[in-house]
């Protein structure tokens, strides 16, 4: 197991629970009461402190903080960043041209 290091990108996989989803919510736990439900949410978090014991403090990109050990089983290290294509905003991607040859 590779060891994460400050500035590592990282997802962290949590749990809310309400009447309505939460904001950033992928998915939704089923409860017998009522209209109560369980909440999957993932935040894609930069690691900002690595302390002795092995704790990461996490910082989320809509700035919140989490603390967690680096083996808490909710903490994904690699593949979520292939989701996100970097691209200047305004472009769609179906639209794009492809350079002429000038010949």
């Amino acid at each position: 197991m590779r060891l994460i290091q400050i500035n590592d990108q990282v997802t962290l996989q949590r749990t809310e629970s309400g009447l309505r989803p939460v904001p950033g919510a992928v998915d939704v736990i089923p409860t017998k009461v009522g209209d109560f439900h369980t909440y999957v949410i993932r935040d894609h978090c930069t690691v900002i402190r690595r302390y002795d014991d092995g704790r990461l403090e996490l910082k989320s990109h809509a700035g919140r903080n989490f603390e967690v050990h680096e083996s808490d089983p909710r903490l994904k290290t690699e593949g979520w960043i292939s989701l996100f294509v970097q691209r200047p905003r305004g472009i769609d991607p179906a639209r794009e041209e492809t350079p002429r040859s000038l010949g």
